[in-house]
């Protein structure tokens, strides 16, 4: 009887063991997984901002410029120490409350990728806002005050 549960006693261990190898393997393979999700999913969150981006510079280029005075200037984007990416010229005459809403989401979305991925970038001493818009062959221009 003794050797009986002593056997016993080691099937069980023997299976505890089995049963700890298995689970040592999951969790190797869940984190595998879990590395290479990670920059699908970073990949993803790109070409989201990517296709933002050139909705909002669509809905820009499709409106001839021939009046200055008819268009705005909006900052559009972060790097990722907070300062502007650039700015962009918007006609009065589209809807300027949902385009400012999608540019407000483009940076937003540009902000969180920042913070979730730190990409490497060079360090560029940000440029002032321009100061009006110009027309320039059917084109928005953004003009800059050179005071140097």
């Amino acid at each position: 009887m003794l050797v009986f549960t002593l056997t016993n006693y080691h099937t069980k261990i023997n299976k505890m063991k089995n049963y700890l190898l298995i689970l040592i393997a999951v969790f190797f393979c869940l984190s595998a997984c879990e590395k290479e999700s990670g920059s699908d999913l970073q990949a993803k969150a790109e070409e989201e901002l990517t296709a933002m981006y050139i909705n909002i510079q669509q809905t820009v280029d499709t409106v001839v410029c021939d009046d200055p005075s008819q268009w705005s200037i909006s900052a559009l984007g972060k790097d990722m120490y907070g300062a502007v990416k650039e700015y962009i010229a918007y006609p009065h005459s589209i809807d300027t409350s949902n385009f400012l809403k999608l540019v407000e989401n483009y940076t937003q979305t540009e902000i969180e990728y920042n913070k979730k991925y730190h990409p490497t970038t060079a360090v560029v001493l940000s440029t002032p806002p321009p100061t009006q818009v110009d027309c320039i062959e059917g084109k928005a221009t953004l003009v800059y005050d050179n005071e140097d």
